[in-house]
């Protein structure tokens, strides 16, 4: 099936679940297409398999909005550049496929300054279950979340784009979350919250690959790792360690951190050739 959009186009869901399938073609050049949750739901919304062309000489765009929904994007057949914007405000969403660029879309989380979660609710230990490899804007509060009871946590992200955001943006990883920044995030002006089980139990952890380099304001740590490989850049106004047993490792010797605080019980342990300015 093909849809090409001759005006914007809304999709308004109520107690359903739609979802294009595989196969399909949606061409949204010129136009946008706009898929709203209206009710207070938990219904699923996808971006399933279907063949996405935003290639034509007027781009669109596609901007998704839930209130409690849940958006699954799991398509590789992206046609368009990184100037094409994918909104997604509220409501969860989970990547369950790599974008491959640069035939990719900007994903932009908490795009309405509203809080947006990655993930919730799922089990499993895979550090790299779902991953992005086009731009990122943590545009607002963006929660990456693991519900999951287990001690080894097993909820991962990948984002292999660039990674940017304002100095109100605040990206927080709670409980045993994971995520890897495979690319830059020194476009990211705002904060990251650390907040692992506070009691060494349930910790979380932001990884950063080689060759990459991360940016913000400051890092605040609770019972949680912040591991870089050894090639990373790090510059970094300020680090926080306010509660639990938090950990730094690993960066690269001319990355930088303006300032440290430790408050409360726990142990900070730094295992870094960067430099404390």
């Amino acid at each position: 099936t093909g849809f090409r959009l001759a005006g914007d186009a809304v999709y308004a869901t109520t107690n359903c679940t739609p979802r294009f399938g595989r196969g399909a073609a949606i061409d949204v050049a010129g136009h946008a297409l706009e898929m709203v949750m209206r009710e207070k739901s938990w219904d699923n919304t996808w971006l399933s398999g279907c063949r996405v062309d935003n290639t034509g000489t007027a781009p669109g765009r596609i901007d998704f909005h839930t209130t409690y929904g849940k958006l699954h994007v799991e398509t590789k057949a992206w046609r368009g550049g990184p100037s094409n914007v994918l909104d997604v405000s509220r409501g969860r969403i989970y990547l369950r496929t790599f974008v491959d660029g640069p035939d990719c879309w900007t994903l932009r989380l908490g795009a309405r300054g509203d809080e947006t979660v990655m993930g919730g609710g799922v089990t499993g230990a895979d550090p790299a279950k779902y991953g992005w490899s086009g731009p990122v804007e943590l545009a607002g509060r963006v929660l990456f979340a693991d519900d999951t009871r287990e001690p080894a946590g097993g909820w991962g992200c990948v984002l292999a784009g660039p990674v940017s955001g304002g100095a109100d943006a605040v990206a927080t990883l709670s409980r045993a979350f994971c995520l890897r920044l495979a690319g830059r995030a020194d476009g990211f002006r705002g904060k990251w919250l650390l907040r692992g089980g506070g009691d060494g139990t349930y910790r979380c952890r932001l990884d950063a690959a080689a060759g990459s380099s991360i940016g913000g304001r400051e890092v605040e740590l609770h019972g949680s790792d912040l591991r870089l490989d050894g090639g990373t850049v790090f510059a970094l106004p300020q680090l926080r360690c306010l509660s639990g047993d938090c950990r730094v490792e690993g960066g690269a010797a001319d990355g930088t951190i303006g300032s440290i605080y430790k408050t409360g019980p726990g142990v900070l342990t730094l295992d870094t050739p960067m430099a404390v300015t």
